[in-house]
């Protein structure tokens, strides 16, 4: 056996996998005691374990599980990033780790309200909004033009011609 293996490898896998589940402290918690166990085997052996816990944790927390969580609750993953570490913040001004903790899960629940609040003013006061469906005096001189100009060629006998090419047979 080389000397950068660790033993076990599959016991520490299933721990990894089950420990995972836990919300927020689960990677910690699979993390720790694994690289530990390899810092124990070797120095590089744990060096090694721990860059690679390191980046599955950045990967999973900034990347997998905004794209898994804006597809289940139905919000966008930047907002759902946003919330997460808003709700943090927030919730450790309030009550430290647990408040943070707790923060942390309520912020995505709260982030589909929030997203559909947004979605709902924008519409309402954005570009193609209600307010810009009235009518401006620009508008309104265009339609006189135009039917001022059906009206001539009506009283010269042309014919108003139809926007529709004709039926053939």
């Amino acid at each position: 056996m080389s000397r950068y293996r660790i033993p076990f490898p599959l016991l520490w896998a299933i721990w990894v996998a089950l420990v995972d589940f836990l919300p927020m402290v689960g990677g910690a918690l699979a993390g720790i005691p694994t690289v530990l166990f390899a810092l124990g085997h070797s120095l590089t052996a744990g060096i090694v374990t721990a860059a690679m816990f390191i980046a599955y944790q950045q990967i999973e927390n900034h990347v997998l599980n905004p794209m898994i969580m804006s597809r289940t609750v139905n919000v966008n993953p930047l907002l759902v990033l946003v919330s997460v570490l808003v709700g943090t913040s927030v919730g450790s001004w309030l009550g430290g780790f647990f408040g943070s903790f707790v923060a942390a899960l309520l912020s995505i629940p709260a982030a589909g309200p929030l997203q559909i609040i947004a979605k709902e003013l924008w519409q309402a006061t954005g570009p193609g909004g209600p307010l810009d469906d009235e009518p401006t005096a620009a508008d309104y001189q265009a339609a006189s033009d135009a039917s001022n100009e059906r009206a001539a060629k009506r009283r010269r006998g042309c014919a108003v011609t139809s926007r529709r090419p004709p039926i053939t047979a």
